[in-house]
């Protein structure tokens, strides 16, 4: 014989099944891989560190005259710090920092480009001045004056349309001329604000900041971060650049890893995280 169950009986059953489940699962939820993970690494040449993003890959590349490459894995977005260039010592005048751009670096660092085209170009007066004050050990010195710009170019490589953005600044003085700062960012057409801030986050996480240029390179490249804001470091007090746009919640470890995630109840050290047991939460200011 088949007993029926009354509804009663079946809600109250239905309830603490759910209700166990719900045990069950929230250690499971508190332990859900974060939004966002970043490791700190250093830059080739060891002058500084940069945060990288999990599963980009950071490099050099001295046969293209690159000191500095933050990519992901496929290659198809970076972020690129060039070689300085040292012109040729004559009495010839410096090349305008908008043609040195994208007539040598871009034609050079692009050669298997196709149907490279300058769709944007803009001077930077307070970038020049600012270079031009920065001090003598950093590339700057008597008599020498700067003149910065950027440019958007468009192009086609390995069949998939790209956008770049470009920015330098060309010293000249008494010793000649020089390509300082010269960074690119590119990603492929139609993507540029997706990965925007992603670029912009690497690049404002650099430290020392004025190692390479990084502290003039973000705004010169127009790199902007969607809910920008500081966050204390809980391990040296310090503010450090963050921004909501990866996560509410921000944890570091002693040596400047750091996650965002959008789940409160996330904690890395309970799931020792990266092998680690040692993340602390950061607040925003």
């Amino acid at each position: 014989m088949t007993r029926k169950i009354g509804l009663p009986l079946f809600c109250a059953l239905l309830a603490a099944w759910v209700a166990g489940m719900l045990v069950l699962a929230a250690p499971l939820m508190a332990q859900r891989a974060p939004n966002s993970l970043f490791r700190r690494a250093p830059v080739p040449g060891g002058e500084a560190t940069i945060l990288v993003p999990e599963g980009w890959v950071l490099e050099a590349d001295s046969t293209a005259g690159i000191v500095l490459r933050l990519r992901t894995a496929d290659g198809q977005v970076a972020l690129e710090r060039f070689a300085d260039r040292i012109g040729p010592r004559s009495d010839g005048p410096a090349p305008a920092a908008r043609s040195f751009l994208a007539d040598v670096v871009a034609r050079e660092a692009r050669a298997g480009a196709r149907n490279l085209a300058l769709v944007d170009q803009r001077s930077l007066p307070e970038l020049s001045r600012a270079w031009e004050r920065r001090p003598a050990g950093t590339g700057g010195g008597a008599g020498v004056v700067g003149e910065a710009a950027a440019v958007t170019l468009e192009y086609e490589l390995d069949g998939t349309p790209r956008v770049e953005r470009l920015c330098g600044v060309v010293e000249s003085g008494p010793d000649g001329w020089a390509g300082r700062a010269i960074f690119g960012a590119r990603t492929p057409a139609g993507e540029f604000e997706r990965w925007e801030p992603w670029l912009s986050f690497a690049l404002a996480s650099c430290e020392p900041a004025v190692a390479l240029g990084a502290d003039v390179a973000r705004n010169a490249l127009g790199l902007s971060l969607p809910g920008e804001s500081l966050w204390r470091n809980p391990h040296s007090g310090a503010l450090d650049p963050g921004s909501f746009h990866f996560g509410r919640y921000r944890w570091v470890t002693p040596d400047g890893d750091v996650i965002y995630s959008f789940n409160e109840t996330f904690t890395p050290n309970a799931g020792r995280l990266l092998g680690r047991d040692d993340w602390s939460k950061s607040l925003p200011r």
